[in-house]
């Protein structure tokens, strides 16, 4: 009555349809894209919006056969209404991605095993990880930078900049796109190339790159087994909480309704972005070396014994110091 009083927009619905990924980032997580919504940085405030969760629990009033009519819906649909789950929905492809074990924050230090893996974009955002070895060889991806309409002079700064953040570990390689080592006709007569493919460009401005392998089938099964707990309940792979676009993409994730073993071409949430993320994750994974760890120390005799050919042996005699 006193005139300093706001409207309030009350958002009422169920996880699932097309547009919960966009409701779970805006008013659940607070974390939307704002890279790909420039305008919302002075527009978006989070501490506007608040989430208040309801489940079948919290309703005394509920038919209680309204749960037993719920047992024939699919698993996804079943944690949404049940449960009042948004992290999954129809077709998630890594669907044993859980934000609260594979994201985490932990100290890392330069004088572990650094990789990075990149993946170019020009009009569609390209993005670069940079990954730690750890000494019990499980993986951490420890930071992220995505780029878009930027040359390879001006990736190649920035990636740079970001080492020297980090502490400027040393780099074993750089996993790239194998789209980068197209020829793609551009002429820098300046300084006397001519034909020049995008990762000799980088390689000019001081990123050496190796070229990874595209394999989809063999690369998505890289991601799926590193996503699972090793035998102490931990995960093979987590995140640090900075890596945003990573942990979007990694959870926007569909499977191809043709192919369900492969991540659907266009599967992205409410933007066309997450993408590239997601292939430059893989091409990371397929170029890394299996895990033969302390849990499996039978694992390399297993091998030998199994392998009599000598290509296979010296394959075994490479993993068996672990990552």
């Amino acid at each position: 009555p006193d005139g300093t009083e706001k409207g309030k927009f009350w958002v009422v619905r169920n996880p699932g349809g097309p547009a919960s990924s966009m409701l779970l980032d805006f008013f659940i997580d607070h974390t939307p894209d704002l890279d790909a919504y420039p305008r919302l940085q002075t527009h978006y405030h989070p501490a506007q919006w608040t989430y208040i969760p309801a489940t079948l629990d919290d309703n005394p009033y509920l038919d209680p056969e309204y749960e037993t009519s719920l047992a024939v819906l699919s698993k996804w649909r079943y944690e949404q209404l049940r449960h009042g789950d948004w992290r999954v929905f129809v077709g998630q492809f890594f669907s044993n991605w859980q934000p609260r074990i594979h994201v985490a924050e932990m100290l890392t230090t330069t004088d572990l095993r650094w990789f990075r893996s990149l993946d170019w974009g020009r009009n569609q955002p390209g993005c670069c990880l940079w990954w730690v070895i750890l000494p019990d060889h499980r993986l951490y991806v420890r930071a992220e930078y995505k780029f878009q309409g930027m040359d390879e002079q001006s990736v190649a700064a920035e990636i740079i900049k970001t080492d020297v953040a980090l502490g400027s570990p040393r780099i074993a390689y750089t996993a790239a796109d194998p789209a980068m080592f197209n020829r793609t006709g551009a002429t820098y007569t300046h300084v006397g190339f001519m034909g020049q493919w995008i990762g000799e460009r980088l390689r000019f401005y001081g990123i050496n790159l190796i070229k990874a392998d595209h394999d989809r089938f063999n690369g998505w099964g890289r991601c799926q087994a590193l996503l699972r707990n090793a035998p102490d309940g931990k995960p093979w792979l987590q995140a640090h909480p900075d890596c945003r676009y990573l942990i979007r993409s990694i959870a926007a994730a569909r499977s191809d309704p043709k192919n369900p073993d492969d991540v659907k071409a266009s599967y992205v949430r409410y933007t066309n972005e997450d993408e590239e993320l997601i292939a430059n994750f893989m091409h990371a994974l397929i170029m890394h070396p299996e895990i033969v760890d302390k849990f499996a120390p039978n694992a390399l005799a297993w091998f030998k014994n199994f392998a009599k050919d000598k290509p296979v042996l010296r394959a075994a005699s490479r993993i068996k110091g672990g990552l």
